[in-house]
């Protein structure tokens, strides 16, 4: 049997405050705060993990993203339904917190090789309690469960909004009345932006690539005919 019992006298150890603040959240319309550059997230409370689901992602680098930007789709108690490439759990909510932070979703697509009983990812699974099987260890899926969930995670992907890269130029052409030629203007094909620092950092990174090519091919002396 779970042990109910706070894990100090006053709840006032650093274990019961960082729940006290996920409390705080759960009042606060199940938003984690925005903090600096990082907006808010929505709390999502699963078998007894707490969630914190950012918006969907499509310019940051998926190493630096929430299990590695792989695709979640949440669906709360409430009807709604949330899909996620930046999600981060916090760990398991214990005992003495679980009446005031209550399941409030249930994750819909689980990933291809992840537990054929409860859906978890080996490396953070250890032993489990599910209804169906009791407690178990983790359990590799069976053929038929892992073409259902590819199949399930491609169409969360087709539904949700593209991956935007920031690395293909388009361009602009104006003509010049000035010169009597035209203007052509290079910016990201992305965003629009000629500014775009990420597209600008790819672009320059291609045009030493292209230099090294051009200088192993024909050296440094060749001549201009």
């Amino acid at each position: 049997m779970a042990d109910t019992k706070p894990c100090c006298a006053n709840e006032t150890c650093f274990a019961c405050r960082y729940w006290e603040e996920r409390v705080r959240w759960a009042e606060n319309d199940g938003m984690m705060p925005a903090c600096g550059s990082e907006p808010a997230g929505l709390i999502a409370r699963v078998n007894g993990q707490h969630y914190v689901l950012k918006p969907f992602n499509t310019t940051r680098q998926s190493q630096w993203l929430g299990h590695q930007g792989q695709v979640f789709t949440f669906r709360f108690t409430d009807g709604r339904q949330y899909t996620s490439n930046d999600v981060w759990c916090q760990g398991e909510i214990p005992a003495h917190f679980r009446d005031r932070l209550p399941d409030n979703a249930i994750i819909t697509i689980p990933s291809p090789n992840t537990c054929r009983h409860c859906g978890l990812d080996e490396r953070e699974h250890m032993q489990r309690w599910k209804p169906t099987a009791g407690w178990h260890m983790w359990a590799p899926p069976t053929q038929k469960q892992i073409l259902a969930r590819m199949r399930a995670r491609r169409a969360a992907r087709l539904d949700a909004a593209p991956t935007n890269y920031h690395g293909a130029t388009a361009e602009s052409t104006e003509w010049s009345y000035v010169s009597d030629t035209p203007d052509t203007t290079e910016y990201c094909a992305d965003c629009g932006d000629a500014e775009c620092p990420r597209w600008i950092r790819i672009q320059e990174r291609l045009d030493e690539q292209r230099m090294r090519a051009y200088l192993a091919k024909y050296g440094t002396d060749r001549k201009e005919n």
